[in-house]
């Protein structure tokens, strides 16, 4: 398949005073796919406010559009042998199953099928951001930055395991936990004519294939705030250190499916959705006149675990990264990943293979890397 793409935009900044300065941007973007044909005029508006030397107060608003990749719209169809938990029948031969126990139980095989979907949409989105910096000296700053994004229509490939649990909840009118289910939601609609089973014969009511294609998004809401802070302090000479933290928190995200579906908090473990509410990472750096040297700790906060009913514990990282400049030209650089051998964080409830979130974390221990770099000509490294 292909996509015709033009675009035309500008931007502006201007100094409407010494302490106050006016940015925008404006753009128009037309695509041509799958015998569709779609455009839209974007824009960003921002100012920045320094009432002193060592305070900026900043704050923009803008808008958001673009084509979902063309794998999404053009990929072909295709079947595979998949495998999943039937919850359905999991749910009618046991009493108080969990998601844990159809998956041990009731682990079936069955068709999936796959395939593009023409008839997806452009991605839309609108955000505001709004925040203060505080640099009281050359070598020290921190800043405070909210953040407030809405997207609509954005492109979700369906997951099997979650269009697996919401076509039994949907059967039987109740989730796990016994909440009341709507049958007639656009969610469980979309649900039902997906998941197919079989209507007569021996294996009447077992599954025998799932339809997992990319859908729109109705809409999406997150908004939460980042904190950074950075400082460099000279120890002598042209030696120095260079400490830093960022810190990301999520307030609140949300999200609809279909129009006329309940809207879901992402951080409820019964709705599904394995993604920390927090962020976190800081850096020591220390710079000799030819070498440096910088130690990076990420903090990854705690998440929904695979049975949906509790949070895996937040996890740890470091990285070590060096480089050398043997020449003006020449320079050798290494860095050492997951710098303590860490494992992927353990999650007891995690009933199938791999045993972890491997959306988030993977088996690999330590990693090393060594890299040359030679300039030719101009100036140095």
């Amino acid at each position: 398949g292909g996509r015709d793409h033009y675009g035309i935009g500008a931007e502006l900044r201007v100094p409407v005073l010494p302490f106050l300065s006016l940015t925008g941007a404006g753009r128009y973007d037309g695509y041509n796919y799958a015998g569709n044909s779609f455009g839209e005029f974007t824009y960003n508006a921002g100012a920045e406010l320094r009432p002193t030397d060592k305070i900026l107060v900043r704050g923009a608003i803008g808008t958001g559009f673009r084509a979902p990749d063309l794998h999404y719209v053009y990929r072909g169809p295709g079947t595979v042998n998949g495998g999943g938990a039937d919850y359905y029948n999991c749910r009618l031969e046991q009493t108080d199953p969990t998601l844990a126990d159809c998956v041990n139980t009731r682990y079936e095989g069955f068709i999936q099928r796959r395939s593009g979907n023409r008839d997806l949409l452009p991605e839309t989105a609108q955000s505001v951001t709004a925040g203060i910096v505080w640099a009281p000296g050359r070598i020290f700053d921190v800043s405070v930055d909210y953040f407030r994004i809405r997207m609509e229509n954005q492109v979700l490939n369906l997951d099997t395991n979650s269009l697996l649990i919401d076509e039994a909840n949907c059967r039987l009118g109740t989730d796990i936990n016994g909440g009341q289910v709507d049958a007639a939601s656009p969610t469980c609609l979309d649900a039902l004519d997906r998941v197919q089973r079989f209507q007569n014969g021996a294996s009447t009511g077992e599954l025998q294939s799932v339809s997992v294609v990319p859908i729109n998004v109705a809409r999406e809401r997150v908004e939460g705030i980042d904190v950074a802070l950075n400082s460099r302090f000279p120890i002598g000479g042209a030696v120095d250190i260079a400490l830093g933290a960022s810190f990301t928190y999520v307030i609140d995200h949300q999200i609809q499916q279909y129009p006329g579906d309940p809207t879901l908090d992402k951080y409820v473990p019964l709705n599904g959705y394995e993604i920390p509410r927090d962020k976190g990472k800081a850096y020591v750096t220390f710079n000799l006149p030819r070498f440096s040297t910088t130690l990076t700790g990420i903090r990854i906060g705690k998440m929904t675990n695979w049975n949906w009913d509790g949070k895996i514990d937040e996890s740890y990282w470091f990285n070590l990264s060096a480089q050398y400049d043997l020449t003006d030209s020449l320079r050798l650089s290494g860095t050492v990943t997951n710098l303590f051998d860490r494992d992927p964080v353990e999650d007891p409830s995690h009933a199938s293979y791999p045993y972890y979130n491997s959306s988030w974390f993977d088996a690999v221990g330590r990693r090393y890397y060594l890299q040359l770099t030679y300039k030719f000509g101009g100036d140095a490294l």
